[in-house]
């Protein structure tokens, strides 16, 4: 008797100790409360599309223990307002109640510690908020009760939406394309874009715009004709379909066709449901056909002088042919200095006829320095024909000489002065146009 006596005693004792433990761990744990996620000062845009917008303000309840809890939201009072606009050297405005619309005020949670997210509606009115005129208008918003405890530091927050006036645009300006005489047709891409969402689908009027082209040629030191109808096809309208951003329009570019010449495609874009953005109206399309470029794989080449001093491929003759602007060949200047002429000379491994010649200088450095050179082509690197004397100037922009039509294997480059006195030349690329014989 004695003995169950003792036990029932110590289940007594352990039970007791159990709801005392229990007690105590409830007490450290984090107190619950509600909270805003975004506090403070948010801003954010909507669009004038002919419907309201909606700004969802999240509500989050923390802590670690299971409570059921209900949270409200309600509008700052102006003294509120006027106490944020000292505190922060501000001069925010309270836009009136034709502006917004709150649909329901009040949220609540399940005591699952997971149920830890509400929102509440606000329906900003754009066409109402644009006409309160010029001013920092805005929408203060707080906690104003809940069941627990409100983190008083994220209770607060100043709704300030900018009202947008959604456009349709070109994202982009145009593209520049130089081809070869008899190069294939291809496809032009136009992206065109809206800024705001979309509920509706938005008709895209595209149309060549033949009076833009005097102004084109008057601000261009390149003068361009229009592009025959015969060279494109050009859709008349791209739709931004519903719930979308963006449309592609394709246009047929027929080049194979044109003969050498300069030639402008601009396209105008508009719409009849929204405005055009400014300066994103054109999209404009140059092609400059020019005799076919000659490939420089096979190709080798020596000079009578370089700078190995010069990081690699920088300095070798190499860098003239290789396709790549940015690198150079430079004459030397350690040790020493190449009297004139400066001269290279080219193996195109192929007898070739040249038409043209396309120059750049240096790009780096601001040393595009060569100045006088004259083009011969040979057969046998014995028997030399002068097929042009060209001035370069001093610019890192391509530069274009139209040479006298002749053939032959090797073309030969003779340097003969500098713009600055000096025997430092330099090249940064050669582009051959003509033909393999």
């Amino acid at each position: 008797m004695k003995k169950h006596k003792l036990i029932t005693a110590a289940l007594l004792l352990s039970v007791g100790t159990f709801f005392s433990c229990e007690d105590g761990l409830k007490d450290n744990l984090t107190e619950s409360k509600v909270y805003l996620v975004s506090s403070g000062l948010q801003e954010f845009e909507i669009y004038k599309t002919g419907t309201p917008s909606t700004y969802q303000l999240a509500i989050y309840k923390s802590g670690a223990v299971e409570t059921f809890c209900t949270a409200s939201v309600g509008l700052c009072s102006v003294e509120e307002l006027e106490a944020y606009n000292t505190q922060y050297e501000t001069e925010y405005k309270m836009m009136t109640n034709a502006c917004y619309e709150i649909t329901s005020s009040s949220v609540s949670f399940d005591a699952d510690r997971k149920d830890v997210n509400r929102v509440v509606d606000i329906i900003f009115k754009p066409e109402a908020i644009e006409e309160l005129g010029i001013g920092n208008y805005v929408l203060p918003v707080k906690l104003t009760e809940a069941s627990i405890g409100i983190t008083n530091d994220k209770a607060m927050v100043i709704l300030a939406p900018t009202v947008i006036e959604p456009m349709v645009y070109f994202a982009s300006s145009g593209a520049k394309l130089n081809l070869g005489l008899g190069a294939a047709d291809m496809t032009q891409n136009l992206k065109i874009g809206f800024n705001a969402s979309n509920t509706q689908n938005i008709v895209c009027n595209l149309v060549v715009d033949e009076d833009y082209l005097a102004a084109y040629n008057a601000a261009s030191p390149v003068q361009f004709e229009l592009l025959p109808e015969s060279a494109y096809t050009l859709p008349a309208s791209a739709t931004i379909v519903e719930d979308t951003k963006e449309v592609t329009a394709k246009v047929a570019l027929a080049v194979s066709t044109l003969p050498l010449g300069n030639y402008l495609l601009p396209i105008r874009l508009s719409s009849d449901q929204f405005k055009i953005r400014e300066g994103n109206d054109m999209y404009v399309v140059e092609i400059v056909i020019t005799n076919p470029v000659l490939d420089t794989k096979k190709w080798t080449i020596t000079a009578n002088t370089e700078e190995p001093a010069e990081a690699a491929p920088n300095g070798r003759p190499e860098a003239i042919i290789d396709g790549d602007i940015n690198s150079f060949w430079h004459s030397q200047w350690s040790g020493g200095w190449q009297d004139w002429p400066h001269i290279i000379i080219i193996d195109m491994k192929d007898r070739c006829e040249v038409l043209s010649i396309d120059y750049y200088g240096r790009q780096s450095g601001g040393d595009a320095n060569t100045k006088d050179m004259e083009f011969f082509v040979s057969d046998n690197q014995s028997d030399w024909k002068s097929i042009g004397k060209f001035e370069a100037k001093k610019t890192a922009d391509m530069q274009e000489f139209e040479t006298e039509e002749a053939e032959g294997r090797y073309l030969k480059v003779e340097i003969t002065s500098s713009h600055d006195g000096s025997n430092n030349t330099s090249i940064g690329e050669l582009i051959v146009h003509g033909t393999v014989m």
